[in-house]
């Protein structure tokens, strides 16, 4: 069995505590192939996904104590990379971490081709452009601060301040907790960044 991850470069994950090393460490344990891609390296072809990814094994690892994994320092080791079909493989994780951008939305475009009747879509295509991590807070007023949200970074040149409500700004299209600014006497956190 293959399982496929679209993931961001796996140097720069934190192994010790990134899901997405904790889900390959499971489909190794339990016997799969780990093949490793990132969003901007998918391609449709002849109306197919494919994908140069490498086949990726994962050096032994345990439960720390509390929610983070001892690693070993070379956690992990890499194949050369090979054009894959993803409908051929069993699953394929799409666990990049957004900024939602242009590549971010193509690789979701790219995604759909793949047939859900042969290979798992686990964090399908459709739920992430419909369900946006950085917008879901929006269905839920009563629960989040005043919030704007707009395309025009212009017309807010600074954080909006309520009475007694945190305030941030941030680019959607930017990882998490980049490019954000803000200000409250309640949520220090969220202060320029």
């Amino acid at each position: 069995m293959k399982i496929a991850f679209v993931a961001d470069p796996l140097d720069g994950l934190d192994p010790s505590i990134d899901t997405t090393v904790g889900l390959m460490h499971a489909a190794q344990d339990r016997g799969a192939e780990v093949w490793v891609t990132q969003a901007r390296r998918l391609e449709a072809a002849h109306g197919r996904a494919r994908a140069p990814a490498r086949r990726v094994r994962l050096a032994p690892s345990r439960p720390r104590g509390d929610h983070r994994w001892t690693v070993a320092q070379q956690w992990f080791t890499a194949g050369e990379p090979q054009q894959v079909w993803l409908d051929e493989m069993a699953a394929v994780f799409m666990r990049t971490e957004p900024p939602l951008d242009q590549t971010y939305l193509t690789a979701t475009l790219i995604l759909d081709l793949v047939d859900p009747g042969r290979t798992a879509l686990v964090n399908g295509p459709g739920g992430l452009r419909a369900c946006s991590e950085h917008l879901l807070g929006l269905h839920f007023p009563d629960l989040c601060p005043p919030t704007i949200v707009t395309a025009d970074v212009t017309a807010y040149p600074r954080p909006i301040s309520h009475e007694r409500s945190a305030t941030a700004s941030r680019s959607i299209d930017a990882l998490v907790g980049a490019k954000r600014r803000g200000s409250s006497e309640f949520a220090p956190r969220c202060r320029g960044g």
